[in-house]
């Protein structure tokens, strides 16, 4: 997905910004070329097997109380998170990366 410049704000309050679910199927996204803001939970999480997100020339500013900016379960396999010419992770309020 090309944010071409463009601002994504997610409001929500569970799962995160970007969220890639443990439903048994293979996920592999690009998200480039712009501002990813989650206002109330986690940035970038990742749940189950042979997730693939890939976050380039992204600013991934994260607001929410006690929120990760990329968090994944470490009991999965095949998840990446890839940060490509990123320019800012911002999490003042959390933990950068779980």
């Amino acid at each position: 997905m090309d944010l071409a410049g463009h601002t994504y704000t997610y409001t929500g309050t569970t799962n995160g910004a970007v969220w890639a679910s443990n439903d048994g199927t293979t996920v592999d996204v690009t998200i480039k070329n712009g501002t990813v803001i989650s206002e109330n939970t986690d940035g970038v999480a990742l749940h189950g097997d042979n997730k693939n997100i890939v976050l380039d020339n992204v600013s991934l500013i994260v607001n929410g109380s006690e929120s990760y900016g990329i968090v994944t379960n470490g009991s999965h396999t095949n998840d990446i998170v890839a940060l490509q010419n990123n320019r800012v992770l911002e999490v003042p309020n959390g933990i950068a990366m779980h």
